[in-house]
């Protein structure tokens, strides 16, 4: 269906066509106005209507952009994936990529920390597309991964799984009929896991430019959604990316895994987690880490450590004293800490809420995490600033607050 809807600038009463098929709206518009608009920008959170005198949507001045008003892009997991990005994570045969990809879904579908590294400020809606394993085998990873997390009914809830085996699909994401299929299935999710790109390219040309070009803006088109974009991918022999060059250049964060160096043979569950290329982490967002998933006792475990050798290393969120405390003030103190990492903020943004806990522990009552808060404070582990349902906490002392005249 085609429609036209009226530009409601004066001076350039244009009219702009809009293609409508279903309840997609295809971003080729110049301008969207209403209802359409609305919709784009409270999930993208840009809003691209020009607002000056014969002001075309392609051009303006330094000063025009300099004031331009953007809502802040939110970060799904705090140190690794904002809205709006793609991200690649390839590594040999055997080496965890599809149990970390799973493990970094998991945390942002249950609002959690992973393993005290990475932590999900609120839960999202997470959608892996799995086009590898049998539907049992599926079933005792995703299992095993959720053990990890506390909130498993909301994890659960949140995290969704279309399983091309158990469907019989054969899925091509560099032609239109794939990426058809999948779209409707996707387009309220806030995370879609690819895994892997191999075996949603068919046929052994993953590598091939033109394929993976039409995959890659297939894949942009979701980020204009507000839909993160997770490709698993394999590496060669040689540790590269299969495939075209083109692939690191395209993508918004490179992750690769490794197995060390030096690695003992009975410690083969080891792998090493390295941000190869990336265009919003910085500094100690981007030190190298490993991680071990084992079974203890019968219990499956995860451990996150840093690495030997690997320059200066990052901190631990927690000293083994703090690690003894409640569990309600332990994952205050993760997420405050965590939050107080996040350089991409100012710092007096840089805070954590009772309403971001309160996903975590929802049965607990407000007047509950707020002893909990108090005693964080107490010690002078934590600070607060404002009353209320609207007190921010920081990591103690805080921000620096500007001196009054």
């Amino acid at each position: 269906m085609i429609i036209e809807l009226r530009n409601n600038i004066p001076e350039e009463n244009q009219p702009i066509v809009i293609c409508l098929q279903g309840n997609d709206i295809y971003n080729d518009a110049r301008i969207l106005t209403g209802e359409e608009e609305d919709a784009l920008i409270k999930k993208c959170g840009i809003d691209l209507k020009p607002k000056g005198k014969n002001m075309t949507a392609c051009s303006m001045t330094l000063e025009e952009l300099s004031n331009m008003k953007f809502k802040k892009r939110s970060s799904i997991v705090e140190g690794l994936i904002k809205v709006g990005q793609i991200i690649m994570i390839k590594a040999q045969r055997k080496h965890f990529k599809s149990w970390v990809s799973v493990d970094i879904g998991a945390c942002a579908a249950s609002g959690e920390s992973m393993g005290g590294r990475f932590f999900a400020p609120k839960p999202s809606v997470v959608c892996l597309v799995d086009a590898e394993m049998p539907l049992d085998e599926l079933q005792g990873r995703l299992n095993l991964i959720k053990s990890l997390y506390k909130n498993k009914s909301l994890l659960s809830a949140n995290f969704r799984i279309i399983s091309l085996q158990y469907e019989g699909k054969d899925l091509d994401l560099s032609d239109d009929d794939g990426q058809s299929w999948l779209k409707p299935q996707i387009l309220d999710v806030d995370i879609v896991i690819i895994d892997n790109l191999g075996l949603v390219i068919p046929d052994g040309t993953e590598g091939h430019a033109p394929k993976w070009r039409r995959v890659f803006k297939f894949a942009k088109e979701l980020t204009k959604l507000g839909i993160i974009v997770v490709i698993v991918h394999h590496e060669n022999k040689d540790g590269k990316t299969r495939g075209t060059s083109k692939m690191p250049d395209d993508v918004d964060l490179l992750i690769s895994l490794k197995k060390p160096e030096k690695q003992e043979s009975t410690e083969d569950d080891i792998v090493e987690f390295h941000f190869e290329a990336s265009r919003y982490l910085h500094g100690k967002q981007k030190i190298p880490f490993s991680i071990r998933y084992y079974t203890e006792d019968g219990v499956f475990k995860r451990d996150i450590k840093p690495i030997e050798g690997s320059g200066s290393q990052p901190e631990s969120l927690l000293s083994n004293e703090e690690k003894q405390r409640h569990e309600v003030q332990v994952a205050m103190l993760v997420a405050a800490r965590t939050a107080d990492r996040n350089l991409d903020l100012k710092p007096e943004d840089r805070f954590i809420q009772k309403k971001g806990i309160k996903t975590l522990f929802p049965d607990r009552s407000d007047t509950n995490l707020t002893d909990h808060f108090n005693k964080l404070c107490d010690a002078h582990l934590l600070s607060k600033d404002g009353k209320g349902k609207g007190t921010k906490y920081y990591v103690y002392p805080g921000p620096e607050k500007p001196e009054t005249m």
